[in-house]
């Protein structure tokens, strides 16, 4: 693991296939300045020369979506998922869902992706609001998660995403900030993204063929999983 006092350190992965981007292929800013990473295996990028404080950086490609985040330096690792753009090529048969925003606001959406290779579950009964750790229950091994990673605890009304920052066997595993809610033994952990529809605008989300998602809507507190979804979903209107 990668530890700085001062600057930033990312772990960078590909929303479509779910595994690490390879730094040297993406160009970053800083408040407004071009900069170059040191990259490391693991889709790890790093920066260090920042003064103390906050600043915002901007992550471009050819073949992906802009990146823009404020963050504070000595933050630890910042996971990023880089949605693709019109110039990535997909593969021959994907999974593809559209998001319609008929709000007259924008709004955000969750996805997470259920990995069919590995399943993550709380694996006790006393998680509470507050707590930065958890012990968690695994089976298999997840050759498309990353780690530290932004995750999804489905659990209904209470559904939150959080940054896991290791699974760990013997002990509990650490988050990257507190949990917003209680939360019960049994519930799901799943790799997950956000998107920012417009008013008016619609998403296009893909993902390998066969892959299937959980949808978490934060203004409506609603969750959609896997088997009670139709393919096309819309926010307001006639939702």
């Amino acid at each position: 693991m990668i530890r700085i006092e001062v600057g930033l350190a990312l772990r960078i992965s590909d929303g479509y296939t779910g595994r690490t981007v390879d730094g040297n292929t993406l160009l970053f800013t800083i408040d407004g300045v071009r900069k170059k990473a040191v990259t490391k295996e693991g889709g790890y990028c790093v920066f260090t020369g920042l003064s103390s404080g906050s600043h915002t950086v901007l992550i471009e490609s050819v073949l992906y979506c802009p990146e823009e985040f404020s963050f504070e330096t000595g933050s630890g690792i910042i996971p990023v998922v880089l949605k693709p753009g019109k110039n990535y090529r997909y593969s021959p048969q994907s999974t593809y869902f559209l998001i319609e925003n008929r709000e007259k606001e924008k709004n955000d959406v969750w996805v997470g992706r259920i990995l069919p290779d590995l399943e993550i579950k709380i694996a006790q009964s006393d998680l509470k609001k507050g707590d930065r750790e958890l012990r968690l229950y695994t089976n298999g091994q997840g050759s498309e998660l990353s780690l530290p990673g932004i995750m999804l605890v489905l659990d209904e009304k209470n559904t939150e995403p959080v940054v896991l920052m290791e699974i760990l066997e013997e002990e509990k595993s650490p988050l990257s900030s507190s949990l917003c809610s209680n939360h019960k033994r049994g519930c799901r952990l799943v790799p997950a993204q956000r998107y920012e529809i417009e008013q008016g605008e619609d998403a296009e989300i893909r993902f390998p063929e066969g892959t299937k998602c959980a949808f978490w809507f934060p203004a409506s507190k609603q969750l959609i999983l896997p088997e009670t979804c139709q393919g096309n979903l819309t926010i307001g209107g006639d939702e």
